[in-house]
């Protein structure tokens, strides 16, 4: 190939990446966009998922042409790929990579470049389209997949020390950038364990034949390249969707409830869980032949539910069909919130709804339209059991006032709205004061205290028979009356409640 010139001014690492990165951006983005639109077609009974992204990270080196040869090289690679048909699957890849030769390197399989000896530097990405047939000879969640495809490949030639593009001859004998972008057709194998439902790993060994189509070179610079690009890598991939998603009834879902029995006692019956290990030989069935169309152990002439998904393996009965354990109508592979009470309204994701936010889920909510903030039972209705105690109000009066401070109009607007829910209960109001000042104005405070009480709580809807104000002066001290503390106990409302 000879001695490459040296590189010019203008051809900078920048203008590299200027001019080919966003090829790449575009080429990827538009397969990216296929890939999307065919996700959207349907999903197979054996390969369930329509949409997967993977990120991974591996080995790379090019061989073939004229010493000297290439190293082995990390590199990074983004894929993304959805359902064709039956088995098969569509798959666009980014590749990024970058080699180094080395002047001393004897074999095309060596692991170390020196430095020092290092003369070129080959750098790019590559941006593929593949069809993938997989294969599941050992079970649900370990898959073997063939691949073919092609691509483009967008790379350079640098000087390693300066991280330029180098120079070389051209079709025509003049001097052009060593830099191109070309076809490559691929092939690739490769294993992988679903480790949970919306997660893979998996490793992968690909070989690319870079075909030249697109470079411009001299003949000898051509024959001089190496052609078979080889590549190694582990990779996770994120599971998108399922083909039972879109099956599912998106409305609320719900059971009736016992008469007798409250909701909260009742559980769920027992379930028989079948492993994902599950031994075909307690799938007995008349022909030596058992078609298991959907592998979940149970051969389809006694599956009654024949497509169930790969996603539900494990969580599948006897029978062959997906678990529910809370009989809520989502299963318990799609279920988010598998541990609902029978009865609970819920959501396409099984969890419960609960519309007037009170703790207590549609459908076991005794009363369904409670007022935000309130205070309820197990049953979700109002909680009256603080109406069986007495309530004590520590309201900062200001000297000879019977205005209510700030901090006790929101408790008795709470009050009042348990009040509206309990119609029966009537509310005995207390007004106490401390010994400063005489007994006669001490009873006469205490008494427009409680009425003013009242006085707020029929403005906000409570009737004025159910309100009982009572003045009872310098009387039943809490606390001493020796000390300001003690005297703002004793300045109280004790608020007593009965049917």
């Amino acid at each position: 190939m000879g001695e490459a010139a040296k590189p010019g001014p203008e051809m900078t690492e920048n203008h590299y990446d200027r001019r080919n990165y966003f090829l790449g951006l575009r080429v990827s983005t538009a397969l990216v966009l296929i890939i999307l639109v065919i996700g959207e077609a349907g999903v197979s009974a054996s390969d369930d998922y329509p949409l997967s992204l993977s990120l991974g990270v591996g080995l790379n080196t090019l061989n073939g042409g004229a010493p000297p040869w290439f190293g082995i090289r990390p590199q990074f690679q983004l894929r993304a790929d959805t359902y064709l048909w039956r088995n098969w699957r569509a798959e666009v890849m980014f590749t990024k990579f970058k080699l180094y030769d080395d002047i001393d390197n004897n074999s095309e399989f060596s692991l170390i470049t020196e430095e020092n000896e290092r003369t070129r530097a080959w750098k790019g990405f590559d941006v593929g389209l593949m069809a993938k047939r997989r294969f599941y000879p050992f079970g649900d969640r370990l898959s073997l997949s063939a691949g073919l495809g092609g691509g483009i490949s967008v790379w350079e030639m640098a000087d390693p020390a300066v991280d330029t593009v180098l120079q070389t001859t051209g079709p025509h004998g003049g001097v052009t950038s060593f830099d191109g972008t070309e076809l490559f057709l691929s092939g690739a194998l490769g294993i992988e364990k679903q480790i949970h439902r919306f997660w893979r790993v998996g490793f992968d060994v690909q070989v690319n034949y870079l075909t030249g189509v697109g470079l411009a070179f001299d003949e000898a610079v051509s024959d001089a390249l190496g052609r078979w690009n080889l590549k190694a890598g582990i990779s996770l991939s994120l599971l998108f969707g399922g083909k039972d998603d879109d099956t599912y009834s998106f409305e609320p879902v719900s059971f009736s409830r016992p008469s007798v029995v409250r909701q909260e006692q009742i559980r769920p019956a027992d379930v028989v869980f079948v492993p994902p290990d599950y031994p075909r030989e307690y799938a007995i069935v008349e022909s030596s032949s058992a078609v298991d169309s959907d592998r979940d152990g149970v051969p389809d002439l006694q599956d009654d539910c024949p497509d169930t998904p790969l996603s539900a393996a494990g969580l599948i009965d006897v029978r062959g069909c997906p678990i529910d354990s809370d009989a809520d109508g989502v299963p318990d592979y799609r279920d988010r919130c598998p541990d609902n009470l029978i009865g609970a309204v819920v959501d396409q994701s099984g969890c419960p709804y609960d519309s007037d936010h009170d703790g207590v889920p549609d459908g076991l909510d005794d009363c369904p339209e409670t007022d935000p903030g309130m205070q309820v039972d197990k049953y979700g209705c109002i909680d009256v059991a603080a109406l069986k105690t007495k309530i004590t109000l520590n309201i900062n009066y200001r000297p000879g006032s019977f205005e209510l401070d700030y901090k006790t109009g929101p408790i008795l607007d709470s009050l009042v709205m348990i009040l509206k829910k309990a119609p029966n209960i009537t509310v005995e109001v207390n007004a106490y004061t401390d010994n400063t000042g005489t007994f006669g104005e001490n009873k006469s405070i205490s008494q427009r205290r409680a009425n003013r009480i009242r006085d707020y709580l029929v403005e906000r809807g409570i009737s004025r028979e159910r309100v009982v104000p009572v003045g009872r002066g310098e009387v039943n001290f809490v606390a001493s009356n020796n000390t300001e503390g003690g005297r703002q106990q004793n300045r109280r409302v004790e608020l007593v409640f009965y049917k």
